[in-house]
Formats: C-alpha cells, sequence, structure tokens
C-alpha cells in the first residue's frame, strides 16, 4: 500500500522542522518552493495590512491575485511574476491607492518593460535587461548607481558615481570599487554581497561586535568563516541571512527566532512516509 501511495502523493516543500512558525512572517518567505505550503495554510497566515510589507510570497499572490488586487495593491506592484503584470498595468492605470507609475519604476518584472517605456519615468534603477537600451537612449541617472544589471555598469560609469555604488554587487562594477575604494566607504562595502569583493571587505572593513550586524545580513558567501568566527550577542541578525552556507550555523543560532521563517533557505523537502 505504501509503495502506491508513494506514486501517488508526491512529497511537497515545508519549512524545516526547527523552525519556528511566526504566522506573522511566514508569508514573507519569498522561496517559490513554499508556495504551496503558503497556500494549504492561507487560513493561518496572519497578513500584514501594511504599506511597510511588500515582501510576501510571489507564487502565493499570483494564486490568489484577485484577493491581493482589492485589498493590497501595494503587495502586488512589486511583483515580478509575469502572470502579475496584467494586475499591475491595472492597478497603475487605474491610480488605485494612489500608485502611479514611479511606484513600479524599479520592478524588472518583463511583463512590465513596455509599459515602463512608455510611461517615460526615470527607471534607471531597473535591472531588467530589456530596458537598458531605454536607459541609455534617455540618460535615465536618478538610481542608477544602484542598477545591478552588468551591461550597465559602462553607462554607470560613464557618469557621475555615488558612494551608493560601494554596496552594489554589480560584478562589472568590480574592478572600479577595488580601486577607488576608500575608509569612508566601509559602511556600503560591508553590505555588498559580490563574491569578487569578499577578500577587500574582509582585509579593509573592521568586522566588530558593533558592526556584525551589518555583515550578518549579508549573504556573500565569501564572508562565512568570517561570520561563523567572530564572537557576538547579535546573532539574530543572522535569521535573513540567505548564505547557503550558513545554513547549520543559522539553524544553531536562530532556531527560536520569529524571522527566521522569512529566510528562503529554511524550506526543505517533506516526504509523505519517513
Amino acid at each position: 500500500m505504501k509503495g502506491v501511495l508513494s506514486t501517488i502523493l508526491k512529497p511537497y516543500y515545508a519549512p524545516a522542522g526547527w523552525v519556528y512558525i511566526n504566522h506573522d512572517w511566514i508569508a514573507s518567505n519569498p522561496n517559490p518552493k513554499l508556495t504551496k505550503w503558503l497556500i494549504n495554510n492561507f487560513n493561518d497566515l496572519r497578513l500584514p495590512y501594511s504599506d511597510e510589507n511588500k515582501d510576501i510570497n510571489e507564487g502565493l499572490v499570483v494564486h490568489l491575485l484577485p484577493h491581493f488586487k482589492v485589498l493590497m495593491p501595494d503587495v502586488v506592484i512589486h511583483n515580478t511574476d509575469p502572470r502579475a503584470a496584467p494586475a499591475i498595468i491595472e492597478i497603475v492605470s487605474k491610480k488605485t491607492g494612489g500608485i502611479r507609475p514611479h511606484h513600479i519604476r524599479n520592478n524588472p518584472n518583463p511583463g512590465l518593460t513596455q509599459f515602463l517605456i512608455d510611461s517615460h519615468i526615470d527607471i534607471s534603477g531597473n535591472s531588467n535587461p530589456a530596458l537598458a537600451k531605454t536607459i541609455i537612449e534617455r540618460n535615465y541617472r536618478g538610481e542608477i548607481s544602484s542598477n545591478t544589471n552588468p551591461d550597465l555598469a559602462e553607462f554607470i560609469l560613464s557618469g557621475p558615481v555615488f558612494e551608493s555604488i560601494f554596496s552594489n554587487p554589480n560584478p562589472g562594477l568590480t574592478k572600479f570599487i577595488m580601486e577607488h575604494y576608500k575608509h569612508e566607504h566601509r559602511h556600503n562595502l560591508i553590505t555588498n554581497t559580490n563574491p569578487l569583493l569578499a577578500d577587500l571587505i574582509k582585509s579593509r572593513v573592521e568586522i566588530t561586535d558593533y558592526s556584525f550586524p551589518h555583515v550578518g545580513r549579508n549573504s556573500n558567501p565569501g564572508l562565512t568563516e568570517i561570520i561563523k568566527n567572530i564572537s557576538s550577542s547579535y546573532f539574530e541578525c543572522l535569521a535573513t541571512n540567505t548564505n547557503p552556507k550558513l545554513y547549520d550555523f543559522i539553524k544553531e543560532k536562530c532556531a527560536d527566532g520569529n524571522y527566521t521563517c522569512g529566510n528562503p533557505l529554511i524550506v526543505k523537502l517533506k516526504p509523505f512516509f519517513n
């Protein structure tokens, strides 16, 4: 019987057994593998009806799009799933909740490409590759220092460079950051997730108990060992770190944390039979 059922019932993904399930936060987990579990447990979720929380699992939003479009349009407009694009365009076009085109200017959803181009707003921070040509031709620069599209690296460096560039993981900026880094840029550099800059961070930024909350959130794989070895009392900052090499360390230090359940790493395959 077990063998027969195993061919019918497929394993599914769920939060790992050690994770403290905080129903106020679990819906924010972005891992698409968790979508089915969230749908099945939707009635237990306590969604934050607030403009401050835009990080709700995209698959869950798409699955219940009519619900979210009416009750939480501010969540829908940040969704990068192409299936949500028509709803986003409708929300913006109708100015639902006062939402205008500039509210979606940085959304890389491919379904919004032409809509954003036609809106004639500054989309310099948008990493959608299909928008690179428009950004360059129209010389959009308002948020260009934060753009992670490698194809725009040369354009980024052809104009005024702001301090925020040192936190940009864009691989095309690696050489520039290494050659122009100064001590005053340390607060930006310590958050950079570019693996090629890990050695620079370790050699030029002093990692102390005070600065640990910043580096502890950095998912840069090159910082794995320094995070594990530092002595700190602020390990709760690790709860949101998405570096897979830190999974066991996060489990050890943050198993009881309320925010850990929002980390995409905690999703595990749950078999129907053990």
